[in-house]
């Protein structure tokens, strides 16, 4: 027991209130499930629960049940809170992508784009979530690739994967 807290035990009442919590948390689950198998078709690998990429999937996993899933009301948990339907595009999670480095100076030859996997978005502001061997980066500019290179360099997302955190 630590200092400072009293366990309580809870009413009947407080167990239907559960249930609904743990609904939820099976739905984070099943959604974890087909994007861990999205990634390693698209990948070519097996994702292991212990790889750094696995945290960003389950973030991705909420993120996707928020803005899509539909209640028995019809609406989204996003259209219940904003009144209007999430219009964002997103990308599939590790899908290879351009994106803009805001604070990246160049040459003049050379691009403002750089390859990473985009590994979501973020809810209060939109930006996109892009991970590199350097770790993950913020961005407002992302390109999307042609289909057939979407997947197509796998060095870069074994390299984010490796990385230690």
């Amino acid at each position: 027991m630590i200092p400072g807290l009293n366990r309580r035990h809870s009413s009947a009442k407080a167990k239907v209130k559960n249930a609904h919590v743990e609904r939820t948390i099976g739905i984070i689950e099943q959604m974890c499930v087909v994007l861990k198998i999205l990634v390693d078709e698209n990948n070519h690998v097996t994702l292991q629960m212990t790889d750094p990429i696995a945290a960003w999937l389950v973030r991705h996993a909420s993120f996707l049940i928020a803005r899509y899933q539909l209640h028995s009301d019809g609406l989204t948990s996003y259209q219940r809170r904003w009144a209007k339907e999430f219009m964002q595009t997103i990308c599939e999670f590790t899908e290879q992508v351009l994106f803009k480095k805001i604070y990246n100076k160049r040459a003049k030859m050379e691009t403002d784009f750089t390859k990473g996997i985009w590994l979501g978005r973020l809810a209060q502001t939109g930006e996109h979530l892009v991970g590199r061997n350097e770790g993950v980066f913020i961005t407002r500019a992302i390109k999307r690739l042609p289909v057939e290179d979407k997947y197509s360099d796998s060095s870069l997302y074994h390299s984010f994967k490796a990385l230690p955190w």
